[in-house]
């Protein structure tokens, strides 16, 4: 699993796409989907249904929330139109900073471990 905060997040998304060899998920809290024009050509054949875990602040005024629920939606139509499957899971979180509430970190890692096969 990869996984990472705003930059970190965004970086997340990327690599784990692009990556050669299947992966258990992907975490983004308060990141975006880089490349938005030419995302579904850089998609790995291996991770094309990878689930993703994206968490958006809606009042987050670093990284807008516009910007992290249109990376969202991006998302999802790319899984759905390259699999037909949704693994998209996204999380509209009701702060009003940068940094991720206890909720998105629960969230997060109840994703973890349920990918990993631990929950």
């Amino acid at each position: 699993i990869l996984g990472g905060f705003s930059q970190g997040g965004t970086v997340a998304i990327l690599a784990g796409l692009s990556y050669p060899k299947k992966l258990a998920g992907i975490v983004s809290i308060s990141g975006w989907c880089a490349y938005r024009e030419t995302m579904a050509e850089k998609v790995n054949e291996a991770n094309k249904a990878t689930p993703i875990l994206l968490s958006v602040g809606k009042g987050d005024p670093i990284v807008t929330f516009p910007l992290t629920k249109k990376s969202g939606e991006l998302l999802q139509s790319i899984q759905i139109a390259a699999t037909g499957e949704d693994n998209v899971h996204v999380i509209h979180a009701n702060r009003a900073g940068h940094p991720p509430g206890p909720s998105e970190m629960q969230a997060a890692g109840a994703f973890i471990m349920s990918q990993l096969g631990l929950s």
